[in-house]
């Protein structure tokens, strides 16, 4: 009868570990749910930054690009001015 007493008492104690770690394990499960949400959100604003700062990037260059064409159309007829003025100055 003591065995069988022991043996109740084993398997209620192994049943009630069973529940304790299935809880134990659904609650792992959650945290990483919640930590895979976190890290997708995470990963969405860094993605929305990276295009951003490329937007901003990007226009930087092409301001760059326009002011490079302009300054050298400048340069081109500044030296056209004083190609124009060095034959002026020998006629004259």
């Amino acid at each position: 009868m003591d065995e069988q007493k022991i043996l109740d008492a084993l398997i209620q104690l192994k049943t009630d570990m069973d529940k304790r770690f299935d809880m134990v394990d659904s609650q792992f499960g959650e945290v990483l749910t919640r930590l895979d949400r976190i890290e997708q959100s995470q990963q969405d604003e860094i993605v929305a930054l990276l295009k951003d700062v490329n937007k901003k990037i990007n226009s930087q260059i092409d301001l760059y690009t326009e002011l490079k064409i302009d300054t050298e159309l400048y340069f081109s007829k500044v030296n056209d001015f004083e190609r124009r003025l060095h034959r002026l100055e020998k006629k004259a």
